[in-house]
């Protein structure tokens, strides 16, 4: 594990709730099935079943932590869309020098690529649960014991899709 990942996982310690914001979508992928509303109740999911306790909609803006959901899609000439996929925590900071500023900045972050067939796009929530897996594995190990499910308390459960076929996303 190199510095980063260190000071990235390092940023999860004790860390009680959070905020879930997802990016809105265009309305072209909305249309083939990738709705935002469902890459929350995925995100939603994924983080409950790792024992995270997520702050209703109404307190999202109430200067608690926040995990960044943003998805993009461009659609090529060859039939296929080229996706980027990011999850990122958000904390309030403050920079310790004159004038003292506080803001919100990411501690903990995870991105991923991928294609998928046009008519696919639904699949490009299986980047989304792979990126929320490996947050929940990293909060779960600097948070051991939060998590009360019937696995190790450093291996997050494996969110899948559902009516997505699991596969490799890069």
């Amino acid at each position: 594990m190199d510095a980063k990942e260190h000071l990235q996982r390092e940023s999860l310690r004790d860390l009680k709730r959070l905020s879930v914001i997802i990016e809105h979508l265009s309305p072209q992928v909305e249309e083939k099935g990738l709705t935002r509303a469902h890459l929350c109740q995925l995100v939603r999911h994924g983080l409950r079943e790792a024992g995270i306790n997520i702050l209703p909609k109404e307190e999202i803006y109430s200067n608690f932590p926040y995990l960044y959901v943003n998805v993009n899609v461009m659609k090529t000439n060859v039939g296929l869309n080229v996706f980027a996929t990011q999850v990122v925590l958000k904390q309030r900071m403050i920079l310790p020098r004159e004038p003292f500023l506080e803001m919100y900045a990411a501690t903990w972050e995870i991105a991923g690529v991928g294609t998928v067939g046009t008519n696919n796009l639904t699949a490009i929530a299986e980047s989304i649960c792979q990126l929320i897996h490996q947050f929940s594995h990293d909060y779960l190990m600097m948070n051991p014991g939060t998590y009360f499910g019937a696995v190790s308390s450093i291996t997050a459960p494996h969110i899948q899709a559902p009516g997505v076929p699991k596969q490799s996303v890069q």
